[in-house]
């Protein structure tokens, strides 16, 4: 995902390190996007959008159906996730879907290194037990 560095928010995943005790970030990244969605590489030519909820991933897999872009799906309980060409990127990405845009990549932050401890919220830094609670570790 660092091609898209510069062009678009690219956020890394978080963890928390048991040894150190901190939040740490993970090599694995992903292009932010409005609604809470996210791209990341699922292999050497497949990028994968995971929508949030249900109504959005069937709006979005029904408009890909018909421009034929995309390649497979998995349907989740919380909404799904979407496989489609890294080639075919641009184009989705200016899709529209009634008024709206098909996604919508953050750009602000689009020049922050993945890598860096920016990417950590203040409010996880100054409470590591926040970040674990909204991850679900206990």
């Amino acid at each position: 995902m660092n091609k898209y560095v510069g062009t678009y928010r690219v956020r890394p995943e978080l963890y928390f390190d048991d040894v150190k005790e901190e939040i740490c970030v993970s090599p694995e990244t992903y292009i932010d996007c409005y609604r809470d969605v996210e791209i990341y590489r699922y292999d050497r030519n497949l990028l994968a959008m995971q929508c949030p909820n249900v109504a959005f991933f069937n709006a979005r897999v029904q408009k890909l159906e018909k421009e034929k872009y995309w390649h497979s799906v998995l349907d989740t309980d919380d909404g799904g996730i979407i496989y489609f060409r890294e080639v075919d990127f641009d184009k989705i990405q200016g899709m529209k879907i009634g008024k709206g845009e098909f996604i919508k990549p953050k750009t602000s932050g689009k020049n922050i290194d993945p890598k860096s401890k920016k990417n950590i919220l203040k409010k996880y830094k100054s409470d590591p037990q926040l970040f674990l609670d909204e991850m679900g570790v206990y």
